[in-house]
């Protein structure tokens, strides 16, 4: 009996690749599932490929900058000035502020008069003592208890009088909290009101309004809840309120 060898099959890898032309050297299946490469482009297996469609700008784009910038006024018993401060990480002005110890920084700053205009004094930068500010007002909307807050708050209108001027405006507190246990609370430090008119008591016609403002709570002398027969001095003119 005389054995006889048979023609033995190409490897598995040769049988998936196909018959190579002549001359084209070996290739792993991976090189033949991701295609026929470029001249001079250097091999790389099938899951480190990048779709063409997505670019290596596109993967990289960063988030777009968040405004960390807000226009507020300080108010003293002698001061009123407006100028910007960098909130940084801060997304609030009320967290930014209420963890201040010693100066408040603001920048761009116009001096104002007791009506509330511009004057000529201006500086780059000034550093006022945070114990003297009685009021942080901010010029546009800033609700601090958005729909998205995790605790249920209740609006309370208060009246509250420092030592220049008589605030009046809504604070927030929770649904169960005891109003007497709010005011009588020293954290935080500055208390967070909605739709502010403020007056100087030595002239009750001059007013400012805020639609968010920070009330020091060291300077508060008094706090009522109800206004009877003194009305006028809060409400005014109406045409001042109008006007600003």
């Amino acid at each position: 009996m005389v054995w006889k060898a048979r023609n033995r099959p190409s490897s598995s890898v040769e049988v998936l690749e196909g018959p190579r032309p002549a001359g084209r050297p070996f290739a792993p299946a991976a090189a033949v599932l991701e295609g026929p490469r470029p001249a001079g482009r250097p091999f790389a297996p099938a899951a480190l490929v990048v779709p063409e469609y997505a670019t290596t700008a596109e993967l990289e784009t960063p988030p777009e900058p968040r405004e960390t910038t807000t226009r507020v006024q300080l108010m003293g018993t002698h001061l009123r000035a407006d100028g910007s401060v960098d909130l940084g990480n801060f997304l609030r002005l009320s967290d930014y502020v209420n963890l201040l110890d010693g100066f408040f920084t603001i920048s761009d700053v116009v001096l104002l008069s007791r009506l509330g205009e511009p004057t000529r004094v201006t500086f780059p930068d000034l550093r006022v003592r945070l114990d003297d500010i009685e009021i942080v007002g901010q010029s546009f909307d800033l609700d601090p208890h958005s729909d998205d807050r995790m605790v249920p708050m209740q609006r309370r209108r208060l009246v509250v009088t420092t030592g220049a001027h008589l605030i009046y405006g809504y604070a927030y507190m929770h649904e169960q909290a005891s109003l007497t246990a709010f005011i009588d609370s020293t954290d935080p430090q500055f208390m967070p009101m909605t739709n502010v008119r403020v007056r100087w008591l030595a002239d009750r016609r001059l007013a400012g309004r805020f639609p968010f403002a920070l009330i020091q709570r060291r300077k508060i002398i008094g706090v009522a809840t109800e206004v009877s027969g003194g009305l006028g001095l809060l409400q005014g003119h109406r045409a001042s309120f109008q006007s600003d």
